[in-house]
């Protein structure tokens, strides 16, 4: 074998040596690329996900907070002396006058009030915020007994939750607290009222103003299935018919604990997408955000092509 034929020969092994070695590289990494992109994927989708659920968890506590802020407001006002005075004594113009006074500079330094009273048990208005409705009787009958025995049951404070009222036809957090003779056992009478429920909105909109845009949140009554809020401004406080909140008021209806869960649907509009709640069990409102798959892992897409 001549010289020329012997280098042609090496050249050829080394060549097939390293197409060998190349293709086994490509492989490997094609390999490595494929297990490291389904990791970081899930990675970054748990990522997402967490992100959500520490949002809601935000917006859960600032709810929590108002609440217990604006009951206190209410528990604070139903302890002053003249409240017990007037309800011993209802029939005392001087009392009633000297109440009458206090209630209305007490409603005056509350944020965002429907109003403020106090009333007899049997609901007869002693004093109010609005003076037009001193003297009405609220109450009668079942409708009656059934607040009584809610204030009775309350352990210090009954709060009734967000409604629509009757007053104003706006939202409101109703809440009744009872108030008590010297003994304390005794129930003379209670105080009432609450604010508007949008000054809640107000901070829960505030909560998520840096996340993403696209991202819809709703706030539900999972006891009467009702819109508390929403992202459609003009389902406040109608019956709810969404299939995907109908199904997390499924979830949690009978539950009396905090519950974060999600759950995975199709929409009409957004195709595949993605829901996370969280539960309020002891006042029954759950906080619900939802988005498309393609907005909620846009930044996964984007890292991966990187």
């Amino acid at each position: 074998m001549g010289i020329e034929e012997k280098k042609m020969k090496n050249l050829k092994m080394k060549t097939k040596i390293t197409l060998q070695i190349a293709g086994v590289i490509i492989v490997c990494i094609t390999l490595l690329y494929v297990a490291a992109s389904q990791s970081m994927t899930s990675m970054m989708k748990r990522s997402e996900l967490q992100n959500m659920d520490a949002s809601l968890h935000a917006q859960t506590n600032i709810i929590k907070q108002y609440i217990e802020s604006q009951e206190a407001l209410l528990t604070v006002f139903s302890k002053a002396p003249e409240v017990r005075d007037i309800l011993k004594n209802p029939t005392d113009p001087e009392k009633q006058k000297d109440v009458q006074a206090y209630t209305k500079d007490y409603y005056s330094v509350l944020d965002r009030w429907e109003g403020l009273y106090i009333g007899e048990w049997d609901t007869h208005i002693i004093a109010h915020s609005n003076p037009s409705v001193v003297g009405i009787t609220t109450r009668q009958g079942e409708e009656l007994k059934s607040l009584q025995d809610a204030i009775s049951q309350s352990n210090g404070l009954y709060n009734a939750g967000i409604i629509v009222s009757p007053a104003s036809e706006k939202l409101i957090l109703s809440m009744y607290c009872p108030v008590f003779d010297e003994d304390g056992k005794s129930i003379l009478g209670y105080v009432g009222g609450g604010p508007f429920a949008d000054g809640l909105q107000e901070f829960l909109d505030a909560s998520h103003m840096g996340n993403d845009a696209s991202m819809k949140y709703s706030m539900i009554n999972v006891e009467n299935g009702t819109y508390i809020f929403d992202a459609e401004e003009a389902n406040v406080a109608k019956e709810i018919k969404d299939t995907m909140l109908l199904s997390v008021i499924d979830k949690l209806k009978g539950q009396n604990e905090g519950i974060t869960g999600g759950l995975e649907y199709e929409d009409e509009k957004m195709g595949k997408s993605i829901a996370r709640y969280q539960y309020i069990g002891e006042h029954g409102f759950a906080v619900v955000a939802y988005d498309s798959e393609s907005n909620i892992y846009i930044n996964v897409r984007k890292n991966m092509m990187t």
